[in-house]
């Protein structure tokens, strides 16, 4: 029986083993590229650096620009707008309907009108506006460019459109006890801005 691997043949077989593997591993990736890398949320990272770069938004369908710390992002992370569109142009993602927010998030009151301003452990400077629950108008801060929360917004009308008037008032529990219509709880006093004539 013939040797498989002798000492002239292995090396040689194991480089062309080592390279269809390496080969089919680089197109693999390449089509993960497109398929995986442009559908992840821009990671910003934990660097403190401020660079500008591109993510693709395959909600939205766009590239958009971000601010990177400089280490740890991931593959959805572009020197140029022109990079980011050649590599992710026509991936797109199906997109719920929601007629209340036209940006595609859920509308939380809380997470996007009360949480508190968060400049971030970044050192970019940009100029931005929160929500004041207690003033019922917006305010201006700074933002570091990352780890902040989405009470952030670029101008002072998106953060009033966005907050202005829609407070939340505490869901009142309905009591039926078998009776149609439910009733109400006895309120020990009115709800401010709600009429006690019930």
């Amino acid at each position: 029986m013939a040797q498989l691997c002798g000492p002239r043949r292995c090396p040689a077989l194991l480089a062309l083993l080592a390279s269809l593997l390496l080969f089919g591993a680089e197109a693999a990736d390449g089509e993960r590229d497109v398929h995986d890398f442009c559908q992840v949320p821009k990671v910003v990272g934990k660097c403190r650096a401020s660079m500008h770069r591109w993510w693709y938004n395959a909600t939205g369908g766009s590239c958009q620009q971000f601010v990177y710390g400089g280490c740890g992002g991931n593959n959805n992370n572009y020197l140029t707008k022109e990079e980011c569109l050649e590599k992710c142009a026509d991936v797109t993602v199906p997109r719920r309907q929601n007629f209340d927010d036209p940006s595609g998030d859920i509308f939380n009151y809380e997470e996007y009108c009360t949480a508190k301003a968060v400049t971030g452990p970044c050192r970019a400077s940009f100029p931005r506006w929160y929500f004041d629950t207690e003033k019922n108008s917006c305010d201006n801060f700074i933002y570091g460019g990352c780890w902040g929360n989405k009470n952030n917004y670029l101008s002072k009308e998106a953060c009033m459109s966005r907050c202005v008037g829609k407070q939340l008032y505490p869901v009142l529990p309905l009591s039926t006890k078998g009776k149609w219509p439910p009733t109400l709880p006895h309120l020990p006093a009115c709800l401010p801005k709600l009429s006690c004539g019930l």
